[in-house]
């Protein structure tokens, strides 16, 4: 089965895309052999600890490892924000360090909507681009806007501005 991938457009030498939450239980293993195949380098669980056991997903970081792919773990409850934004933050700054150096970036929750557009936006400021230009990038990319609510604009309105200096 095709992964469920939404690359966005960015100018980094790796790409960055939101994912549908992988299937769980027994299709996991094939799941995450997917990713690979896709080219992922890197995953991001967006997913709470219930949410992982509900969807049969408490594997996924073994099964990762297994495959050669770096795997973070970000909970955030559905529909929600972060609770604090610097782990958030260091972690949109790791993203985007890995993204610079060629590897392949992707950010789950259930529905790549909400959750994992709020890091993806975070990512992609970065690079010096704007919210309201990373979030129109990512809602082209996933087909629909985002995120999910307004609260999740309203964190991502909140977030320090990068300036890139460019060259």
């Amino acid at each position: 089965m095709k992964p469920g991938i939404y690359w966005i457009n960015n100018s980094t030498a790796g790409k960055l895309g939101i994912a549908l939450r992988p299937r769980g239980g027994d299709w996991l293993t094939n799941e995450i052999q997917n990713w690979k195949r896709a080219g992922v380098d890197v995953a991001v669980s967006m997913l709470m600890r219930d949410e992982e056991e509900e969807l049969g997903l408490r594997a996924e970081k073994k099964l990762c490892r297994e495959q050669g792919i770096e795997f973070h773990s970000l909970p955030v409850p559905d529909r929600g924000v972060p609770k604090a934004k610097e782990p958030a933050l260091k972690l949109a700054a790791r993203l985007h360090h890995e993204l610079e150096h060629g590897r392949n970036v992707i950010i789950h929750c259930r529905q790549s909507v909400g959750r994992s557009s709020l890091l993806a936006t975070a990512v992609l400021m970065q690079e010096g681009i704007s919210p309201s230009v990373a979030i129109h990038d990512i809602s082209m990319a996933r087909k629909m806007e985002v995120p999910e609510t307004a609260e999740q604009r309203e964190w991502i309105d909140t977030l320090p501005v990068v300036h890139v200096e460019r060259r």
